[in-house]
């Protein structure tokens, strides 16, 4: 997904940031292995993509307390 794409999906849930909060938040994730993120930069687009680490904390199979989620 990109990443203006995903801002405007957090708006709709009720969760909306500026972009330099949702990098930030990205990269968090990134270094943690959770999402992986692919610069377009002759595009000027930011794709991301979740890993199989980050579905294992998305379905609860890895305990993450830096990383909160609802189901």
């Amino acid at each position: 997904m990109d990443a203006v794409s995903l801002r405007k999906l957090l708006a709709d849930l009720s969760y909306p940031m500026d972009a330099d909060t949702l990098a930030a938040y990205l990269a968090y994730l990134e270094e943690r292995g959770y999402v992986r993120i692919d610069e377009r930069k002759k595009y000027d687009i930011v794709l991301v993509s979740i890993t199989a680490n980050g579905l294992d904390v998305l379905d609860g199979r890895i305990d993450d307390h830096g990383v909160g989620v609802k189901i």
